[in-house]
């Protein structure tokens, strides 16, 4: 499915194989996978801040009408979104990003290199294009048709197709910008000790070698 749908990032791989390219190449490969890695974090992680989705109004109004509890946990609704979506959406995301970062070329590594702490995420982010756009919605859905728990059963017996469609698609907005907050991040804190990665190729792509 990554390479289906990313065809055009195999056409741009003619390009920018430079130490400077594969230094940034290395950079985004080492911010994602921290992304992730900090996504997935421990049995609770699901919760923590860097993929932390907000339940739709349309499911609480569902989890209501169902009088279906979620427990004392605050935030109970929200958790429990966040971890369906984390679990059928990161690996499949992550999957993706891997296979792109694999097959681009980055035309002019230097630009990103001296643009700002979190321009080498901007860039893969808009030569993504729609990739996340195109997948999310139906992960989404995915995620919650699987799902057995009594509060999304009882709750998706009370939306119409129209409010779970409107459902996904608020759910993957959130989760498309929480991934990409995750992998700025990271990459922000990666430059900020760019010795620090230990790794020779994005030191000198930034000077330091």
């Amino acid at each position: 499915m990554a390479a289906a749908i990313l065809p055009s990032l195999a056409a741009c791989a003619s390009y920018g194989h430079s130490t400077e390219a594969e230094g940034v190449r290395r950079l985004l490969v080492l911010a994602c996978n921290r992304a992730f890695a900090r996504m997935r974090g421990d049995k609770a992680g699901w919760s923590h801040a860097a993929f932390r989705l907000k339940a739709p109004q349309a499911l609480h109004d569902a989890v209501e009408q169902a009088r279906v509890g979620v427990g004392s946990q605050p935030g109970g609704l929200d958790q429990i979104v966040s971890s369906l979506t984390a679990e059928v959406a990161l690996p499949r995301l992550e999957e993706v990003l891997r296979e792109a970062l694999r097959a681009i070329g980055i035309p002019d590594p230097q630009a990103i290199v001296a643009a700002g702490d979190r321009a080498g995420t901007i860039w893969l982010r808009k030569s993504l294009g729609s990739a996340f756009a195109v997948l999310l919605p139906g992960l989404v859905a995915e995620a919650f048709e699987q799902d057995r728990g009594i509060v999304v059963q009882e709750a998706r017996r009370m939306l119409d197709p129209a409010a779970s469609k409107s459902l996904a698609a608020d759910l993957a907005v959130q989760a498309e910008s929480a991934v990409w907050a995750a992998i700025a991040t990271e990459e922000a804190a990666i430059r900020a000790d760019v010795r620090g990665t230990g790794d020779r190729v994005i030191m000198a792509s930034f000077g330091l070698m």
